[in-house]
C-alpha cells in the first residue's frame, strides 16, 4: 500500500547509530511508518523514518534468513527453514536491546512472504512434496490455509533458501475469470478473492498459480510460465492494461511476460546488471549492488536511464514517494523520488567539447597530461611485470615453445659451404679457426614462426636475452659457448671443432634460449629462466668426408701443407672412384666388422631417386647420389668408400645369384659400421622407397636361418676360440640382420 507524506526532506543520510556485525538489509510497514534494518545476527527497529536513534534493538538466537513486518509483529524465517514470531513493544521510551524474544511456530519452510496486511504466506518443503500455507500473524502464527503444489513433471528438490522467490499479487475477479484457463483452475469460484502466486524454486524456472483463503481444493495446479537463460533476482507483477509479470535477471535483462500470451516474452537490456528490483508507477528502479538506476519506457525502444545519487547500495525499499536504501559501508539514505536532486547530472552526449572550457584553466589539463604519463608508465611496467610472468611459465611449457621456435642443426665438412649456404651466420671462434682442414663446422640455425603472441619475450624487450650452446660427447663438455641475441626470428651460429675433440660415434648439441628477469623486491637481484631448450644427438652419418676437391680458401697464417699429403690428396681427386688410397705410415692391423642391410627388389630404382634428405648437406647429398646409381656400384663390379674421421666404411651391393641382394657395410670401428648400418637403412627404406609400417615382411627361410645359428653357437660355446665364432657373427649378421625389413 502506498502512503504519501507531508514535508518530505529530499535526501538525508544517516550512520547507524549501532554497532553492525554484518550488513544491513531493509523492510518497511508503510502504514506506520515502521522500518526495520536487519541482518543475519542484528534487527534494528525504526520509528516515523528517523534513523537518528534505534527504538528497538532485537538479538534473535538464530541466523536470520528474511523477514517480514505486519502491523506489531515480527515473522522470521532462520537458515534453517524455521519461523520465529514476535511482537514489537514499541511504546516504551528509549532504545532497548531485547535477547530470547522469538517463539518458533513453523518447520521446513523454504520461502515467505506478506499475503495481506494480517496473513503471511510461506513455501513449505515436506515429505518430498511443495505446500502453500496461509498462517495468520497474530500471537499463535495460527495456520488457515493448507494446499499442495502439483505439477505434472517432478517438481526441483530444494537446495537452498537463496534459490527460492515467492511472489504475491492479488487479484480482481474479472482478472481471475481471464487466468482460469491459463492456470487449469477452471472449476475455482470467481466470488473467492483470489491471488496470483509466482514461484522459482531453482531461479530459472517460473511456476504460477492461483490461491485463495477460502478455496475448498486441497490440491493446486501449477503451471510453468517461463525458463530464464540465467538466474532471476527479483520478480514483479504490474497492471497497465492488461496482468504482466516482470523478471529481472542477475545479467541486466528484463523478461515482460504477458499472462495473455506466454510464448511471446519481450526481451528488455538493461545498462547494468541486477541485484534487485522494485517497481514505481510505469518505471523500475533498481541495482547492482554499485550504482542505482531507475528506467522509464520500458516498453517502447526508446528507455530512458537516470542515475540516483547513491552508490554502493546493499538493499532498498518504497515508501510513497521516497528511497530508503543501505550501502555496503553501512550508511543509510532517505531521498525523493520526484526530486531532481536526487539524480545525477546527465553527461552531455556531444561528440565533442568546446576547447574555451577544456582550456580555460591550464592547472586542470596539466594534471591531466600527468595523470596520462603516469598511465602511460604504469601500462609499460604492467606489460614488463606480463612478460616476466609469462617467461616464467614458458619454462615448463616447452610443447608451446617447440610449435613457435625451429631449430636445426647440420655439420659441414668447410667453412666455404657453411658460410654459402648461410651467409649471415654468427661466426663464435677466431676468423683463423675456420680455415682450419682438420675441423668439422656445425650451424645451429633458429628461427620463430610468425603467428604467435611472445614476440615481445623473443625480441630481447626482457634485457638479456642468450642462446647458450654447447657441443659434448656421451662422457665430457668439449665446447660451451654465450651469445647475447636481440631477436630470435631468423638467427644462425656456426662454431668449429677439431677432428681430435670429436667422437666421431656420437656428439650432442645442446641449445638453450635464457632471459634475465629482475627479481621481484629487488631489481638488483636476478635470477635466469630457460625459454627454450632442445638437445639434439649427431651420430656417424653427420661426419662423413668425401673425396671432394673443394678449393678451399687459405688462411695465409698456416703454413702450407706436406709434400706426401698434397700428393696423397691428388691421386684421391683424380682416381679415387677407381682405387682405394690409404696412408700406409699410419695403417694398423685391426678386426673388421661386418653389417648388411637388406635391399628391396626394386633397389637400382630406388638408387637412382634424386630425392634429397636432411642427413646431409646438398653439395654431399648430390655427391653422394652420383656415387650410389652409378652403374659399377649397382652391378656389384666397385664399391664406395665412407672417410669418418681417420676410419673408413667399406660400402658394396652382396649378390651372390642365389639370395637376395644385400648392402654389406664394412669398418674397424664397430659403432661407426653401426651407425652408418642405420643410416643407409632409414635412408634406402623411409626417405627414398617411402616405406611404412604394415608393409615389412620375413622370408620364411629365416627362421631356418635361425634355427641353424642357434645349433653352431651352442658348439662353439664349449670350448671354441675367438676364431671359430667370428664366422658365425658374420653369418648371422648377413643371414639374420640383413634379411630384416628394416
Amino acid at each position: 500500500m502506498d502512503i504519501s507524506y507531508d514535508n518530505e526532506v529530499a535526501k538525508q543520510c544517516y550512520k547507524c547509530d549501532q554497532t553492525v556485525l554484518s550488513n544491513l538489509n531493509i523492510v518497511c510497514n508503510a502504514s506506520n511508518k515502521t522500518v526495520i534494518l536487519w541482518n543475519q545476527f542484528q534487527i534494528f527497529v525504526y520509528e516515523n523514518l528517523e534513523f537518528e536513534t534505534t527504538v528497538l534493538t532485537l538479538l534473535p538466537t538464530f541466523q536470520v534468513n528474511s523477514l517480514l513486518i505486519a502491523g506489531n509483529y515480527l515473522v522470521c524465517l532462520d537458515c534453517s527453514g524455521n519461523i520465529h514470531t514476535t511482537s514489537l513493544k514499541l511504546k516504551t521510551t528509549g532504545p532497548k536491546s531485547l535477547k530470547y524474544s522469538f517463539q518458533p511456530r513453523e518447520l521446513s519452510i523454504v520461502a515467505s512472504t506478506l499475503y495481506d496486511v494480517d496473513n503471511a504466506l510461506c513455501l513449505k518443503y515436506e515429505a518430498d512434496s511443495y505446500f502453500l500455507c496461509l498462517h495468520k500473524i497474530n500471537n499463535e502464527f495460527s495456520l488457515v490455509k493448507n494446499v499442495i503444489l502439483i505439477y505434472e513433471e517432478h517438481l526441483p528438490l530444494i537446495q537452498t533458501q537463496d534459490k527460492c522467490i515467492l511472489t504475491v499479487h492479488p487479484l480482481p475477479e474479472n482478472l481471475v475469470e481471464n487466468l482460469k484457463k491459463v492456470f487449469k483452475s477452471e472449476d475455482l469460484n470467481i466470488r473467492n478473492k483470489h491471488s496470483l502466486i509466482i514461484v522459482t524454486f531453482d531461479k530459472i524456472n517460473v511456476y504460477g498459480c492461483l490461491f485463495s483463503s477460502k478455496m475448498t481444493e486441497e490440491h493446486v495446479p501449477l503451471v510453468k510460465l517461463y525458463s530464464c537463460p540465467s538466474e532471476i533476482s527479483s520478480i514483479q507483477v504490474i497492471e497497465s492494461g492488461e496482468l504482466n509479470i516482470l523478471i529481472g535477471l542477475n545479467i541486466g535483462t528484463i523478461v515482460r511476460l504477458s499472462l495473455k500470451d506466454l510464448d511471446t516474452p519481450q526481451i528488455i537490456h538493461l545498462n547494468i546488471a541486477i541485484h534487485k528490483l522494485l517497481t514505481y508507477k510505469d518505471a523500475i528502479i533498481y541495482t547492482d549492488g554499485k550504482s542505482m538506476w531507475k528506467a522509464e519506457n520500458l516498453i517502447s525502444k526508446d528507455i530512458k536511464f537516470n542515475q540516483f545519487f547513491v552508490k554502493h547500495v546493499k538493499d532498498f525499499n518504497r515508501i510513497g514517494g521516497q528511497i530508503i536504501c543501505t550501502t555496503f559501508m553501512d550508511l543509510i539514505y532517505k531521498f525523493s523520488l520526484d526530486d531532481a536532486g536526487s539524480y545525477l547530472k546527465q553527461e552531455s552526449t556531444e561528440e565533442y567539447f568546446s576547447a574555451e572550457k577544456l582550456l580555460n584553466n591550464t592547472e586542470y589539463l596539466q594534471k591531466i597530461m600527468d595523470e596520462v604519463k603516469k598511465n602511460a608508465i604504469l601500462i609499460k611496467t604492467l606489460t614488463k611485470e606480463k612478460d616476466y610472468i609469462t617467461a616464467l611459465s614458458l619454462s615448463n611449457r616447452q610443447d608451446i615453445m617447440d610449435s613457435i621456435i625451429n631449430h636445426k642443426v647440420i655439420v659441414y665438412e668447410n667453412y666455404e659451404d657453411a658460410i654459402t649456404e648461410n651467409s649471415k651466420a654468427i661466426l663464435t671462434d677466431e676468423f683463423s679457426k675456420y680455415f682450419d682442414k682438420e675441423s668439422f663446422f656445425f650451424l645451429i640455425k633458429i628461427t620463430s614462426t610468425s603467428e604467435h603472441k611472445l614476440s615481445n619475450i623473443l625480441s630481447n624487450s626482457l634485457g638479456d636475452l642468450k642462446v647458450h650452446l654447447t657441443l659434448a660427447t656421451s662422457s665430457k663438455i668439449i665446447r660451451t659457448t654465450s651469445i647475447k641475441v636481440t631477436d630470435l626470428k631468423k638467427i644462425s651460429f656456426l662454431i668449429p671443432l677439431k677432428n681430435t675433440e670429436l667422437d666421431f660415434t656420437e656428439m650432442n648439441v645442446h641449445t638453450k634460449i635464457m632471459s634475465n628477469i629482475p627479481g621481484a623486491l629487488d631489481t638488483k637481484q636476478k635470477i635466469w629462466t630457460t625459454l627454450y631448450r632442445k638437445h639434439v644427438t649427431l651420430h656417424s652419418e653427420h661426419f662423413i668426408t668425401f673425396n671432394l676437391n673443394l678449393n678451399r680458401q687459405l688462411c695465409l697464417k698456416n703454413m702450407d701443407e706436406p709434400l706426401e699429403k698434397l700428393i696423397l690428396q691428388t691421386e684421391v681427386n683424380q682416381y679415387g672412384n677407381l682405387f682405394e688410397f690409404d696412408d700406409a705410415s699410419q695403417k694398423s692391423v685391426s678386426k673388421e666388422w661386418k653389417m648388411f642391410v637388406r635391399l628391396p627388389e626394386n633397389y637400382e630404382e630406388v638408387f637412382r631417386k634424386k630425392d634429397l634428405t636432411k642427413h646431409l648437406t646438398s653439395k654431399k647429398v648430390n655427391y653422394f647420389l652420383q656415387q650410389f646409381t652409378s652403374e659399377e656400384f649397382l652391378k656389384s663390379k666397385s664399391n664406395l668408400i665412407f672417410s669418418i674421421g681417420s676410419e673408413k666404411v667399406k660400402i658394396e651391393i652382396y649378390n651372390d645369384s642365389f639370395s637376395s641382394p644385400l648392402l654389406k657395410l664394412s669398418s674397424s670401428n664397430i659403432k661407426i659400421v653401426l651407425n652408418i648400418r642405420n643410416f643407409l637403412s632409414d635412408l634406402i627404406y623411409c626417405v627414398f622407397a617411402n616405406f611404412a609400417p604394415g608393409k615389412e615382411f620375413i622370408n620364411l627361410s629365416s627362421y631356418a636361418t635361425v634355427e641353424n645359428l642357434q645349433k653352431a653357437v651352442r658348439k662353439c660355446i664349449t670350448g671354441s676360440s675367438e676364431e671359430d665364432m667370428e664366422p658365425l657373427i658374420e653369418q648371422f649378421e648377413r643371414n639374420v640382420i640383413g634379411v630384416l625389413p628394416i
